[in-house]
């Protein structure tokens, strides 16, 4: 692989990191109504499930597929960022640890 090439699908996978940030927050802590938490102090299991968890369902299944969705960006991130920290012993490339084969 050739360095811009390289160089272009480095920038493409950093792009990962930021997106699975903000994904997950959205999903997670928004859409999943998991921020604030809630308050379960006061209410015993049956009033938490009726006036909080059945009130927002779908709000929290779909924010839960999106979240699981989202932390598939985690792990070419990580890759890469592991990828840069050893590239001073001559690594292979992000794409070597992912199993995808550059055709030389």
């Amino acid at each position: 692989m050739d360095n811009e090439t390289k160089r272009l699908v480095q920038l493409a996978i950093a792009w990962c990191g930021p997106l699975f940030v903000i994904g997950f927050i959205i999903f997670w802590a928004i859409l999943g109504h998991n921020v604030p938490p809630p308050n379960m102090m006061g209410m015993s299991s049956a009033q938490l499930v009726s006036e909080y968890y059945g009130k927002y369902q779908s709000d929290i299944e779909i924010g839960m597929i999106g979240a699981a969705t989202m932390g598939m960006f985690y792990t070419p991130w990580s890759l890469l960022l592991a990828t840069m920290l050893r590239d001073e012993d001559g690594s292979l490339g992000v794409l070597s640890l992912i199993g995808v084969r550059a055709v030389s």
